[in-house]
């Protein structure tokens, strides 16, 4: 089975090689666990070779840019070469959403994409009452 690391040595040891390839992965966890820096440096160490986005209802590019640049120097380049950051606002979501989602994957076709979060999606489009396993299945038949 084809792995995607994380680069982090520990989780991908506890994984046998990383995340399984085509696979969903939910993290979870409350706020200031580490979701979106773990994310964020396992999108940054898989865009070196890859096209990747982060898609994210909660975070403003600026900000999600500025935490990636403390990685490393070369950081900002792969932002800019590999790594596409989405920042939608409540305002900018709506029913269409996740198919719009679905459209820009299937044209993009990023090699890992990270999507925070799906919870905030339940929120703002709460008539969508199995919104995440619409999502997920969707992400599914996409991958």
């Amino acid at each position: 089975m084809e792995r995607i690391k994380t680069y982090s040595k520990n989780i991908d040891q506890l994984l046998h090689g990383g995340f399984p390839r085509g696979s969903t992965i939910l993290i979870s966890g409350p706020p200031g666990t580490g979701k979106t820096i773990f994310s964020l440096q396992t999108l940054l160490s898989n865009a070196s070779d890859n096209k990747c986005i982060y898609l994210t209802f909660e975070e403003k590019k600026n900000a999600l840019i500025s935490q990636i640049s403390q990685f490393s120097d070369t950081s900002k380049n792969i932002v800019s070469k590999n790594l596409e950051i989405i920042s939608l606002g409540s305002d900018d979501i709506s029913k269409d959403t996740i198919d719009e989602i679905i459209d820009l994957l299937k044209e993009k076709k990023p090699f890992l994409v990270v999507i925070d979060s799906i919870t905030t999606l339940s929120y703002v489009l709460p008539s969508e009452a199995s919104l995440y396993n619409n999502m997920r299945y969707s992400l599914k038949n996409f991958l």
